[in-house]
């Protein structure tokens, strides 16, 4: 199953990683990134974005893009936001996975498996998705999400967080559409990107909420049991793990058959987590780390090294 490793690649420090407030148009923009697709990665590191692994659709050969400010991998395309056009997209045409729908300003990405969803926090109704079959009804965004935070585009599902609710939809095999009771409140999207605060796979989904991390959906290797977190505040689901940062670092959980939540030691303030199919990547303090599945490379980039290691 591949070569199982934690790499680490030097980035400059990122001071925040944060989307733009939707309240302040004048916010720093999101410079750093970083998105695990199925069997790639891709990451904005500061200036330019860089994909790496599988690419047998094109989904690692990223465009260039001016000022781009966010990225996300999915299984055989991926897509970012930036300048002129707003929203690139790039690897397997299909089903228009690479034919994003017009936005003036787009705000946050979510690529999944076959179909994406873009928000534009500039407009009433600014959730669209496209790409896929939307044989399941993923892309059929529901009418009463006016205001839409986060969304988060899974295998032939998707979810969406608004200020005290999330609503999924789309194929229900394993129960993503049923949400549990939710205690949402706006501090959650206040102090944290909201991106970072719900995660679907497409076979379970989870939020942070008031009282912790939540979990649902599909059981089957202990990807929704939840370990003991203190103050999470970022959180990812793969295909049959999942993992979040803390208060005390990152805590995977789940099938561990590549080495997935096998964290690796000495992650020094870690602040964003991106899971894959079989593998993740986090970014801390001095750069990059991704460990597990590396078949075809998504753990394994060294061009990154050329940057520097932190700005104080």
């Amino acid at each position: 199953y591949g070569d199982h490793r934690d790499l680490h690649y030097p980035l400059r420090r990122q001071r925040q990683m944060c989307i733009r407030d939707r309240n302040d148009a004048s916010a720093s923009l999101r410079k750093f990134d970083i998105s695990a697709g199925t069997s790639h990665t891709c990451a904005i590191d500061g200036f330019n974005v860089i994909c790496w692994g599988a690419n047998f659709s094109g989904q690692a050969q990223a465009p260039y893009f001016l000022n781009p400010r966010y990225v996300s991998a999915g299984q055989d395309h991926s897509c970012a936001i930036g300048w002129e056009p707003n929203i690139k997209c790039w690897g397997q045409y299909i089903n228009g996975e690479t034919d994003p729908p017009d936005f003036e300003d787009a705000d946050v990405i979510s690529v999944g498996n076959f179909h994406s969803c873009a928000i534009d926090y500039n407009v009433q109704n600014g959730l669209k998705c496209w790409g896929g079959s939307n044989s399941d009804g993923e892309l059929d965004v529901p009418e009463n999400i006016t205001d839409p935070l986060a969304v988060s585009a899974g295998a032939y599902s998707t979810c969406a967080l608004e200020d005290t609710k999330v609503q999924c939809w789309g194929r229900n095999i394993f129960g993503v559409n049923d949400v549990p009771s939710l205690q949402l409140t706006a501090y959650t999207h206040q102090t944290y990107s909201a991106q970072s605060v719900i995660s679907n796979s497409g076979s379970h989904a989870c939020v942070i909420d008031e009282n912790g991390l939540q979990c649902w959906g599909l059981n089957s290797n202990g990807q929704i049991d939840v370990p003991d977190l203190v103050n999470p505040f970022a959180v990812s689901t793969g295909g049959a793990h999942t993992c979040a940062i803390d208060d005390n670092g990152v805590h995977c959980w789940g099938s561990n058959d590549n080495g997935q939540t096998d964290v690796p030691e000495g992650l020094i303030n870690p602040r964003a987590i991106s899971t894959g199919n079989t593998h993740n990547c986090a970014l801390d303090d001095y750069g990059l780390h991704c460990w597990g599945r590396n078949d075809f490379g998504p753990v394994s980039y060294t061009h990154l090294r050329a940057h520097e290691t932190r700005e104080d």
